[in-house]
């Protein structure tokens, strides 16, 4: 007969429990890993959106004469358009306001695509209060679509 209080060491059950608890508690770890980097990325797109938006509204500023150029402005359908020139080229020659809209907007069109995955801006001028409306879109880690949205003053 088998005495049970002399056991010494452990059972192959305790040794089976104490892994599998073991194993919940890193998977645990490593969900709560994945999803902090997750939204480590977001806050970064998050960061470029309002990078984006405060160049936008500057760019407005800049054009305060020329401001209506940028009401109704969207970068979708970014493959459709080109704008051509840089405000390097008005260094040493007189550029109209057309020609430095369009370079604001080749500018802003490019920032938006290279930081922002399916990456939208967008701008509505309104000349009775004196604002604009900035509105940059992009797609999060889970696919979702997030919005920046801000006013900014003429």
């Amino acid at each position: 007969m088998i005495n049970i209080h002399n056991q010494k060491g452990i059972t192959f059950m305790e040794v089976l429990v104490s892994v599998i608890i073991l194993a919940i508690g890193v998977m645990g770890m490593y969900s709560l890993q994945m999803d902090s980097m997750n939204k480590f990325h977001d806050s970064g797109y998050f960061s470029d959106a309002v990078q984006t938006s405060t160049f936008i509204s500057d760019s407005i500023r800049t054009q305060k004469n020329n401001s209506n150029a940028f009401d109704g402005f969207d970068t979708q359908g970014i493959n459709n358009r080109v704008y051509v020139g840089s405000l390097n080229d008005c260094l040493n020659v007189a550029c109209t306001d057309g020609q430095i809209f369009n370079s604001f907007a080749a500018e802003i069109e490019s920032m938006v695509e290279a930081r922002l995955p399916n990456g939208r801006a967008r701008v509505a001028v309104n000349n009775a209060n004196q604002t604009a409306v900035i509105t940059v879109q992009w797609d999060d880690y889970s696919g979702n679509t997030r919005t920046y949205q801000t006013e900014a003053p003429l």
